[in-house]
């Protein structure tokens, strides 16, 4: 005779449903914890919008323009714009952050493309607000590639086998492709231009100090502006320089404006000691005005013009670097009638 079957209380029964319960109760109180947790009281913050960048998440003008609207023909958004800031821009450009955040940086604003057609064909802009023309223009001058020719049509803009950079107002701005598929630059080139276009409130294009050097035997192209620290020496900031050419010579001038004569001639006689002391000779220079400086076979020159300080950094011929610097002169004697 067969034992006879245990049928469970109720209040097993109760128990072994709870227990059974449990699991499913625990894991859907870690999904909806992890989809409202607020990381940020843990100091993490998100730098990735939830929406497609905005023109209003890129300046406080009140004028709006979606980044996504940007695409071009043929292709689509990719992805959400991302926005980053002054604490997290070194996780999108990790190691290059501090030439931007010392140079005036504000918010960085970005957003991918893909080809409807070949998912293969990328690019990325990148919009940096920099906080003025000047600071937009210096780290755009800075990091000028050596291989890269001028983009028509744009003040400030040039090309490379995939890319396309440029300043325009307080933006320094990048179109990056994934290659050089002549598709993808003509919708580059496409972005470029309608951001130029949205852009166009953004502030002055042109940069005044520019005009100062003359454009005879200049090469185009050539302007620097360091804000901080030009040549190595701090004190030279707010400098710009440019390149010309005389007959095969290189030669680079600079200038820098100072509050008054006092602080020029001051801050001259500042970076000559500096040269000197780095391992610089004196010349007896041919006007007492001007300092003349050997400098491990390349001769630096520093001078004063009235509220400027400047000069020729590094030449290799003195008759060409002494025709330049009297073309500097000129236009600053000029400059300051």
């Amino acid at each position: 005779m067969s034992p006879a079957r245990h049928q469970p209380t109720r209040l097993e029964s109760i128990v072994a449903i709870a227990l059974t319960a449990i699991p499913v109760i625990i894991l859907v109180l870690i999904f909806t914890a992890h989809k409202t947790t607020d990381i940020s009281r843990f100091g993490i913050q998100s730098s990735i919008t939830e929406k497609p960048q905005s023109w209003g998440l890129l300046t406080e003008d009140k004028s709006a323009i979606d980044l996504a609207g940007l695409a071009p023909q043929g292709f689509k958004p990719f992805g959400h714009g991302e926005s980053y800031d002054e604490e997290t821009l070194y996780e999108k450009i990790n190691g290059k952050a501090p030439l931007y955040t010392e140079s005036g940086f504000v918010k960085l604003s970005t957003q991918r493309y893909v080809s409807e057609k070949n998912d293969e064909l990328t690019f990325e802009l990148y919009i940096y607000n920099m906080g003025s023309a000047a600071n937009a223009f210096s780290v755009y001058s800075i990091q000028r590639r050596a291989e890269s020719s001028p983009a028509d049509g744009m003040p400030f803009a040039y090309r490379t086998e995939n890319a396309l950079y440029l300043a325009d107002g307080r933006y320094y701005c990048e179109l990056i492709g994934s290659s050089d598929s002549p598709l993808l630059l003509d919708a580059v080139d496409f972005t470029a231009t309608a951001l130029i276009e949205n852009l166009k409130d953004a502030g002055p294009a042109e940069i005044p100090q520019l005009a100062i050097f003359p454009s005879q035997n200049l090469i185009p192209n050539t302007f620097i502006l360091y804000l901080n620290g030009a040549f190595g020496f701090a004190g030279l900031t707010n400098t710009f320089s440019a390149k010309y050419k005389v007959n095969d010579e290189t030669v680079t001038a600079f200038i820098s404006k100072q509050p008054d004569p006092a602080a020029a001639k001051e801050l001259a006689d500042q970076y000559a000691e500096f040269v000197i002391v780095n391992g610089g000779e004196k010349i007896a220079p041919s006007d007492p005005a001007v300092k003349y400086i050997d400098f491990y076979g390349s001769l630096e020159i520093v001078s004063v013009e009235d509220s400027f300080v400047l000069g020729i950094h590094q030449a290799d011929d003195r008759m060409a670097a002494d025709i330049i610097l009297a073309l500097i002169r000129n236009s600053l004697a000029k400059e300051n009638q």
